[in-house]
This record gives C-alpha cells, sequence and structure tokens, in this order.
C-alpha cells in the first residue's frame, strides 16, 4: 500500500485491520457478522483510493 502513494501511516492502519479481520475469523474470536464485515471491508477499500 505505501508503494501506491499512500501515506505510510494509514497504510500500516489499514494493513493492522485486515490482520485483525482475519485473526478474528480464523480463530472466531468475535469476528464481524457479513453484513458489519462487508461494510468495514468497503470502507478499507475506499481508504485505500489516493485521490489525484
Amino acid at each position: 500500500l505505501e508503494t501506491d502513494g499512500l501515506d505510510p501511516t494509514q497504510a500500516t492502519i489499514i494493513q493492522l485491520a485486515i490482520d485483525g479481520l482475519w485473526f478474528s475469523e480464523v480463530f472466531q474470536l468475535g469476528a464481524p457478522d457479513e453484513p458489519r464485515r462487508a461494510q468495514v471491508v468497503e470502507m478499507l477499500l475506499a481508504m485505500t483510493r489516493v485521490s489525484s
């Protein structure tokens, strides 16, 4: 993400959030329900879009 022109701190936040989502799903530790998960993923994807 950092090499795509995204702020390095924002890239790290996104990466950690995705890692946390994966971890909670793999270990079944309070993963969000599907509608909430979809909202979270969409918001994280939106955060990766660099404005021109």
